[in-house]
């Protein structure tokens, strides 16, 4: 719950993997197991060590929506689609894209507890690279994007994910997937996070 997709000039930079090739685990009891299943592979923070849960009593909570002409805003709190051992008492992810110039990702949110890593993923189709602490591209020098954050609560580390070829996924995306996963820092129980994504300058 909670996640979005962002295009940049007509090329997805940050995905949804979408599913991988039907098997009978995908259909089984055992479905979650599956990666692109997970909501850690999806654009959405782990909390505490703890992803989302399925069933229906994990869900989102107080939307909001407005739209203008040079500016889109939406945000809602994410804490309900977690389970008890995320240690979450609310989670409030916001989303404001401005047209023509950035996309901004916000979370702020309080826990009970502090007791285990808690981290803001994101799911990439287009390399990623950490220039210097606070920057990391996506995608090519010329024509990529800036993730711009606070290295001071932030620490981010990229994983490549190999597709294989016989995968329903890779006649989509290719050889290569990647994650990229900012730390929180510290053991505070409340924090004000903040993402931008822009065009490199």
């Amino acid at each position: 719950m909670g996640t979005f997709i962002l295009y940049y000039n007509g090329t997805p930079a940050l995905i949804d993997v979408g599913v991988d090739t039907y098997t009978a685990k995908t259909f089984s009891k055992e479905r979650y197991s599956i990666w692109t299943m997970q909501s850690g592979y999806h654009n959405l923070p782990t909390i505490n060590g703890v992803d989302q849960k399925d069933g229906l009593e994990f869900k989102a909570k107080n939307s909001s929506y407005t739209a203008e002409k040079d500016k889109v805003s939406y945000s809602l709190d994410i804490s309900s689609a977690y389970p008890k051992e995320a240690k979450v008492e609310n989670w409030q992810r916001s989303y404001t894209l401005l047209r023509g110039e950035k996309f901004e990702i916000s979370d702020s949110y309080t826990l009970s507890e502090n007791v285990g890593d808690t981290q803001l993923n994101f799911m990439a189709s287009l390399e990623p690279k950490i220039i210097k602490p606070g920057i990391l591209r996506l995608g090519q020098r010329k024509g990529g994007l800036s993730m711009q954050y606070d290295p001071e609560i932030l620490a981010p580390t990229i994983e490549t994910i190999t597709i294989e070829e016989d995968s329903r996924l890779f006649s989509i995306w290719g050889e290569q997937l990647y994650r990229i996963r900012f730390k929180v820092l510290g053991s505070t129980t409340a924090q004000n996070l903040n993402i931008t994504v822009e065009p490199e300058k």
